[in-house]
């Protein structure tokens, strides 16, 4: 493949991927996780088979580290020797800072989110175990849902910003 078909290639992987990622992280966060926390134990029940039988996890690790991955050999082609200039930002300067929150998104969702899903998993089966939660284990878990919910909206917005610096970075 010559270096213009390799380009619309990544180009295609780095959209389409980036898309799917965005709006799952929006779908997710503002529609599916209020209706898990509206319908209680029903909604517990459901989102615990939604990421056990959908293997979401992983499908969101892909599409971050192909939107990422692909963005980073395009910035690097597109880009690479020229400096960034705060004052008097170009393209090179938008598509950077969106990346970079795009990295630091993926980071922090690869890392926060496995954990504290784990955890809920754990307590989850404690409870299934014991019929009912005992306080300590129903204010880990409403601590815990909280914390998803938070990085889950900073996630959601934060791609929204970098799809939007995305969108307008060429006419910088």
């Amino acid at each position: 493949m010559d270096s213009e078909g390799a380009i619309l290639v990544l180009r295609l992987l780095h959209i389409v991927a980036g898309v799917f990622w965005v709006g799952a992280a929006i779908t997710v966060t503002f529609f599916t996780m209020p209706v898990v926390r509206a319908t209680g134990a029903v909604g517990g029940e459901f989102w615990g088979q939604f990421m056990a039988r959908s293997h979401f996890s992983q499908v969101m690790t892909a599409a971050a580290v192909v939107t990422v991955g692909s963005g980073l050999f395009l910035y690097w082609d597109f880009y690479s020797g020229i400096a960034w200039q705060l004052a008097d930002p170009g393209p090179q300067t938008i598509f950077g800072l969106g990346g970079l929150i795009a990295i630091g998104v993926a980071l922090v969702a690869n890392l926060a989110f496995p954990r504290i899903g784990r955890r809920l998993g754990q307590i989850a089966e404690l409870i299934q175990m014991q019929g009912a939660p005992s306080p300590a284990q129903a204010a880990e878990r409403t601590r815990l849902a909280r914390r998803m919910q938070v990085l889950s909206t900073m996630t959601a917005v934060l791609l929204v910003v970098t799809t939007a610096l995305m969108a307008v970075g060429r006419y910088a």
